[in-house]
């Protein structure tokens, strides 16, 4: 992995130096993944869905709570929807990271990389596989 990140690294740095507009190669060795599945599956669809339709609106709305006399709110996120995986999918930029309900299980892939595409693209490729292992 190293040798082939040199080597596009090298490139990237003729790419360059000649003027052209290139985006610097994101190494895979440098990729942090993450997976989060969800503790045990929902009894059927329906409730798995409401149960990642409920936690998603957290995630967009937020949430406030009261500690002593100080509230404290969650920072709201932009969902955007994922079609084609699973039974729902939403893409959360800020936390690098799919979430996704399939088969009754709720779970999360996060892809931290520096590059929001490649990072959207690893995490979706990756949910795709623990989809076929539910």
């Amino acid at each position: 992995i190293e040798a082939a990140y040199g080597e596009q690294m090298q490139q990237y740095l003729k790419d360059k130096m000649a003027g052209k507009d290139v985006k610097i190669p994101i190494s895979n060795a440098n990729m942090i993944v993450n997976l989060t599945l969800n503790k045990g599956k929902a009894e059927n669809k329906e409730t798995s869905l409401a149960n990642f339709d409920s936690a998603m609106a957290i995630l967009r709305d937020g949430i406030t709570v009261k500690v002593g006399d100080i509230e404290h709110e969650t920072k709201k996120r932009k969902l955007f929807p994922i079609d084609n995986l699973g039974d729902k999918a939403m893409w959360v930029p800020s936390l690098h990271q799919v979430s996704v309900v399939a088969k009754e299980q709720i779970f999360h892939v996060g892809v931290e990389s520096g590059e929001e595409a490649i990072e959207k693209e690893k995490a979706v490729a990756i949910a795709q596989d623990v989809i076929k292992l539910l």
